[in-house]
């Protein structure tokens, strides 16, 4: 027999005791009908491998519930503190609540919590404030001591920063035989600047310039980062100090007001969220008015913001004006400059040389930033 004769032999052979034969090259391995047969999916066997071959990792960690992201405790705390529902009036830290880590916090309508400045409340769940929640003040103003008609050697405080990028100044001062500038005006932040400006601490807004009494502090810094969502159907209020019982003081730099969610943050209707700047001084016989303080920041971030009630970072009026011939003191001061935030303070008025002068008037400060950021906030407050 020729060798082909001895190939199909044993090719037939092969196949009768059911032994796998070789295919040409270029073939699929698979059914008769073209079929691919190896699907990895043989769910019976322990072992086996059951990837269909669609990947359900969305690309965002999950807490093990389908569509719910995780909420890292290093932004939204542990949820230690519990749940917490305020209920009636207090101030937050006069209870020896210093764990500010909760899971849920609700402030109760027709209730007044009022917070200090700097107070940052983490939330594994959700916000929901109905009543009413009021940030107090923290940098301070400028101030001065010891001067009077006989003498110039005194001492003067400057105000403090706080977010703003130039200080509120003092307005001069002096006896008549000069005029009496106002104290120049705090600069505050871009737009931009605002939006970069998470991570605060207790000075928020500037504190006004000093004239002959000392100027009124800014506005308060108060954030809540929650992994649920935040719901304000209430009032939340941050303001710059007014400067209305200063001699010329410069008004209050608004505070900063931040809400973040990893999941939304509304503003119900008839609801409001304010950080507006303080008023300034007013002209007195022997000061200009004060400027008034810039309107400060309130920002809004997560995935999804909905804002049907007011959000508010208004500047603060100048300081009234003075009568003809109203400056009549021996020592005088111009003005102090409003202290400065998300928006500019205003400059002090001025006082002319002359045993009798008209002050000049003194400006309002300029608006802040009231802003919606439509993101994931976790890397950006972290």
């Amino acid at each position: 027999m020729n060798a082909r004769t001895w190939t199909a032999i044993f090719l037939i052979a092969a196949i009768a005791g059911g032994c796998p034969v070789p295919a040409p090259m270029g073939q699929a391995i698979g059914n008769s009908d073209g079929s691919n047969s190896n699907a990895n999916a043989n769910s019976s066997d322990p072992g086996a491998n059951s990837n269909s071959g669609t990947n359900s990792n969305s690309g965002e960690p999950s807490n093990g519930t389908t569509g719910k992201p995780f909420v890292d405790p290093g932004v939204y705390g542990d949820g230690s503190a519990g749940e917490r529902v305020v209920s009636t009036a207090l101030r937050v830290g006069d209870q020896g609540d210093v764990n500010l880590q909760y899971t849920d916090f609700i402030v109760a309508p027709g209730v007044t919590m009022t917070v200090q400045s700097g107070t940052l409340i983490r939330c594994t769940g959700t916000f929901r404030n109905e009543g009413t929640i009021v940030v107090l003040p923290g940098a301070e103003g400028g101030d001065r001591t010891g001067f009077d008609d006989s003498t110039l050697d005194g001492a003067t405080r400057p105000a403090a920063l706080g977010i703003a990028t130039r200080a509120a100044a003092a307005g001069e001062i002096g006896g008549i035989a000069s005029g009496r500038t106002g104290g120049g005006e705090g600069s505050g932040l871009s737009e931009f600047e605002a939006r970069q400006t998470l991570r605060i601490g207790v000075k928020a807004g500037g504190g006004g310039g000093a004239s002959i009494d000392g100027g009124a502090s800014g506005g308060g810094f108060f954030a809540v980062i929650a992994g649920g969502e935040i719901q304000n159907l209430g009032l939340i209020i941050a303001a710059g100090a007014d400067a209305t019982e200063r001699a010329g003081g410069g008004g209050g730099g608004g505070g900063v007001i931040l809400l973040a969610s990893l999941t939304a943050v509304s503003n119900a209707a008839n609801a409001g969220i304010h950080a507006d700047g303080g008023d300034g001084g007013p002209a007195t016989e022997n000061a200009a008015a004060g400027g008034g303080g810039g309107g400060g920041v309130v920002h809004l971030i997560a995935p999804e913001v909905k804002n049907d009630g007011v959000m508010t970072a208004l500047g603060g009026a100048a300081g009234a004006d003075g009568a003809a011939d109203s400056v009549t003191a021996a020592l005088r001061s111009g003005g102090g400059g409003g202290g400065a935030s998300g928006g500019n303070g205003g400059k002090g008025g001025g006082v002319p040389a002359g045993a009798t002068a008209t002050p000049s008037s003194a400006l309002p400060g300029a608006n802040g930033h009231a802003l919606i950021t439509a993101a994931n906030p976790t890397a950006l407050v972290k």
